[in-house]
């Protein structure tokens, strides 16, 4: 599965005339166009300190995380007639497409370290920014759980491929990419509750405490973190496997 992955990534830089290098332009050129909208033009840095740092990791981290989605989305719809020469389990789909997209999304986050400390540093920086990296961890399997559910529901209902782009763009609002998501916080319960029990809050809030502001994450976050971690995991692999025959009966 790795090696198919890797070998799809080669090909389609293959394709172009630039090849691999796009898998460090593309971050740029996100980066660049989301402060300009944000920091130039709407002017939403007010009250956030280093609004370029806080910016840069709302964007690349949160991308990795709904292409994830996004990508093993619809692995399943037409998974018989993909397969129909060489039957594999059916997980092996969207497990692919998310070992694709970290493939390819990795360089964004050196990308992402580079642009920081070159725009706008840190005022500190120590041991405490390590603590980045199991924050990764626990995003990859976050990222894994809810790609694995994403794509059983779709693979079952194509419909539900719709609705995830709107939730995936609801997502990203209550994640705090692009300003903080606490602003939301006390306008209502329910919103309070959504906000708190969002993993993608919690991975940007430590991230951003660890490389940009020199603190140490702590609190519950790293018990939502990891129980988000686990738990789609365990369910999105037992919802894939009990209905492994089912997938692609509408998928055209």
């Amino acid at each position: 599965m790795l090696h198919e992955a890797r070998s799809k990534v080669d090909e389609a830089g293959k394709r172009q005339y630039l090849g691999n290098l796009w898998l460090i332009i593309n971050p740029i050129l996100d980066g660049a166009m989301f402060y300009f909208v944000f920091g130039v033009i709407l002017n939403i840095e007010k009250g956030i300190p280093n609004f370029i740092a806080f910016l840069l990791v709302g964007v690349f981290f949160f991308q990795l995380t709904s292409k994830s989605v996004n990508s093993a989305a619809a692995t399943l719809l037409n998974w018989k007639k993909n397969t129909s020469g060489a039957p594999l389990p059916p997980i092996t789909g969207p497990l692919s497409a998310v070992v694709r997209v970290w493939l390819t999304g990795f360089p964004s986050y050196v990308v992402m370290v580079v642009m920081i400390f070159a725009i706008s540093p840190p005022e500190q920086i120590s041991w405490i920014v390590l603590l980045v990296l199991p924050v990764i961890g626990l995003q990859i399997m976050l990222a894994t759980g809810i790609a694995l559910v994403s794509a059983h529901f779709v693979g079952l209902v194509p419909d539900v491929q719709n609705l995830l782009r709107a939730a995936t763009r609801a997502w990203m609002f209550g994640s705090g990419v692009m300003f903080a998501a606490d602003r939301f916080l006390g306008v209502h319960p329910i919103i309070d509750f959504l906000v708190h029990w969002n993993p993608m809050y919690w991975v940007l809030e430590y991230v951003r405490s660890a490389l940009v502001y020199n603190e140490v994450p702590v609190g519950e976050g790293w018990y939502i973190m990891a129980l988000w971690a686990v738990l789609p995991l365990l369910v999105g692999s037992w919802l894939i496997w009990r209905q492994s025959d089912n997938y692609g009966m509408n998928g055209g």
